[in-house]
């Protein structure tokens, strides 16, 4: 990570012992930034490259045909792979590499997203967005003469998708304290002060400062390191992520495929900051728990909503949700836990989770998109994405806990 860093791919063979033969993957916005100079220093280092070009300079969707497209293009004398690109061409080859078992070089176009290191890909079948199984890369290039010259919406997203870390952590500890899900304080801790760093360099990002898109990448790369110590997303992604993905699917059922994921992460830590904000104002002492857990949606209730909401991807969204719980004893029984452990979650999110008009500010001075309507998303989807976008994962989040609350409707409809 440093100026000048693609230079190094002269001497792949050598420094990591891979063999002459590599398929390199971009598209016509990323072999135009990188590819291209990668391939000539990739010959000069004695391999032998060919080239699986996605010939658009429209966003891809990561579905069926492109990966198809990967593994069309593999040849059987094939040693490794190179993504040359950002978060889809990266998620593309990481899931063909762990799929063939072929070892991939990572050649970041843009510091769009934290998935460069990450071991899982979020792909796209049959229009519902779950994350698959995939490989780290073998190494990394991230030529900062480069990374300062990406698209500037794509610099804010990754800032977006970077600073979604602190609603993701809040998550994180929340689940910790209600359900006792393992939590690693260490890596919390590393990817918080990848975030503070961020934070503090936000402004020099508008204007490419080379300090600042280095902390961004830094922190990006550390993220997915994260998610590859504990093997799992969780370090990266809670209620923001999930918003995330809703609006996406959603946009995807419409045959849309707009909304930059790091920006929508953005927007999705701002909305659950808010969400966050107005769960803490409840006073927990007055709830009642019998009348809220008898008051839970049945079974049928809930699979007529989801057939309603999601259409086409009903049968994902019913199998992501297999655990749910639906008898009154069950839902009592998450309340309770919820309830009673109350004053330590909350104190512990309070001791470092900023306030969703913070980060708001964070955003804007980055120059990326803080609320819904800067992104293009609707009101309707907003309160939408609030009352359903929890059912994309099998996750505990701020948002579960406000469907326990028995406050999604109120919170939704303040929106």
């Amino acid at each position: 990570m440093e100026p000048g860093a693609l230079e190094h791919l002269a001497g792949v063979r050598e420094t990591l012992g891979l063999g002459p033969h590599v398929l390199l993957v971009a598209d016509v916005n990323t072999y135009e930034a990188a590819g291209r100079n990668c391939e000539k220093l990739l010959r000069a280092g004695g391999c032998s490259p060919s080239v699986s070009l996605f010939a658009t300079t429209k966003r891809i969707v990561p579905d069926e045909a492109a990966r198809e497209k990967i593994f069309h293009d593999l040849r059987p004398e094939t040693d490794f792979l190179a993504a040359v690109g950002s978060g889809t061409i990266n998620d593309l080859v990481r899931y063909v590499g762990f799929k063939t078992g072929k070892p991939f070089l990572s050649v970041p176009t843009a510091p769009s997203m934290d998935g460069y290191t990450s071991v899982v890909s979020p792909l796209i079948t049959r229009g519902f967005k779950r994350t698959y199984h995939a490989a780290a890369p073998v190494a990394v290039y991230a030529d900062l003469n480069i990374l300062k010259e990406a698209p500037a919406p794509l610099i804010a997203a990754g800032f977006g998708d970077l600073l979604g870390k602190l609603t993701a952590r809040a998550d994180w500890i929340l689940s910790h304290i209600v359900n006792g899900e393992y939590y690693c304080e260490h890596v919390a801790g590393l990817v918080k002060q990848a975030v503070t760093t961020c934070i503090a360099n936000r402004c020099g990002l508008v204007l490419r400062d080379e300090k600042a898109v280095r902390a961004l990448i830094e922190g990006l790369l550390l993220t997915g390191l994260a998610m590859l110590w504990v093997n799992a997303s969780r370090p990266a992604s809670g209620a923001e992520h999930l918003l995330a993905h809703f609006w996406e699917m959603k946009g995807l059922l419409r045959g849309e495929f707009k909304l930059l994921h790091g920006a929508a992460v953005g927007v999705g830590a701002w909305l659950a900051g808010r969400i966050y904000q107005l769960v803490f104002a409840m006073d927990f002492q007055k709830l009642d728990l019998e009348q809220l857990s008898a008051a839970a949606p049945t079974r049928d209730r809930w699979e007529t909503t989801m057939q309603r909401v999601y259409g086409s991807l009903f049968a994902d969204v019913r199998a992501e949700n297999k655990d749910r719980k639906f008898t009154r004893e069950e839902r009592l029984a998450e309340l309770k836990k919820l309830v009673e452990t109350e004053d330590r979650w909350r104190r512990s999110v309070r001791e470092f989770f900023p306030d969703a008009g913070e980060i708001r500010n964070f955003l804007h001075a980055a120059g990326a998109p803080a609320v819904p309507a800067e992104l293009g998303v609707s009101p309707e989807e907003v309160r939408e994405g609030i009352r359903y976008a929890k059912e994309c994962r099998r996750r505990y989040t701020v948002l579960k806990a406000a469907e326990l609350l028995g406050r999604v409707e109120e919170i939704a409809e303040s929106f």
